[in-house]
């Protein structure tokens, strides 16, 4: 409500081209989903439709991934905006991009998401990706469910992948099960140590399929979170 009241006495500008009224306006929102993200997101190869490559789906324990698009220009000022200046407006819209570039899913799918880590949330005062789920649910008519824990926040900036991979493996369980196929939702990929570990956590108390959807991939050269 505080948002909605704030946009009326200081309305927001576009993060794209900056017009007044909203923060993303929907000729830019046009852009950004007609600019369709085709790669995949481990390797970074070409892909169609999906984000998984046929070389790379044979080595991660999800089934196929979805994103938005790279974490450059306004897609970047959106999560930024939502995740570090509590400016809620900016969730509906990740919601929305998020739900028109993922598939069709069957109805009796249940999305989860993974859970910010307890500092940030308490400096926060909300979990983002929450959020972001609860609307991407609504909009969708999918269930969701909080189905990830976090049992360890070690700091990722700075590692490589395969120190990252390591210092996440362990980092979730599951507070729940499940009997219905999974779509896991998180905001950035960097290297994938947080969405495997995630995707391993509801391994361990269901076999049903999981697939992941991710509004942005970190830009091959940053590796900053």
């Amino acid at each position: 409500m505080l948002d909605r009241l704030l946009s009326i006495i200081s309305p927001h500008t576009c993060c794209s081209c900056g017009d007044v009224g909203g923060l993303l306006c929907e000729c830019c929102k046009n852009d950004v989903l007609e600019n369709t993200y085709l790669q995949c997101i481990v390797c970074l190869a070409p892909t169609f439709q999906q984000n998984l490559c046929l070389k790379c789906s044979a080595h991660t324990p999800y089934e196929s991934a979805w994103v938005v698009g790279e974490r450059v220009g306004s897609l970047k000022k959106l999560i930024d905006l939502h995740k570090f200046e509590r400016t809620f407006a900016a969730a509906k819209i990740q919601a929305e991009l998020l739900a028109t570039r993922l598939p069709d899913f069957p109805s009796q799918i249940t999305v989860c998401y993974i859970p910010d880590i307890a500092s940030h949330r308490r400096q926060r005062g909300y979990d983002h990706m929450k959020q972001i789920v609860q609307m991407l649910g609504k909009q969708r008519g999918w269930r969701v469910q909080p189905l990830l824990l976090r049992v360890t926040a070690l700091p990722q900036r700075g590692y490589t992948k395969a120190e990252r991979l390591r210092r996440q493996h362990g980092a979730f369980r599951s507070c729940g099960s499940i009997e219905t196929p999974i779509l896991l939702i998180d905001d950035i990929y960097t290297t994938g140590a947080t969405i495997t570990a995630g995707v391993e956590a509801l391994q361990t108390v269901t076999a049903q399929p999981i697939y992941i959807g991710i509004i942005a991939r970190q830009p091959y050269e940053s590796f900053s979170k």
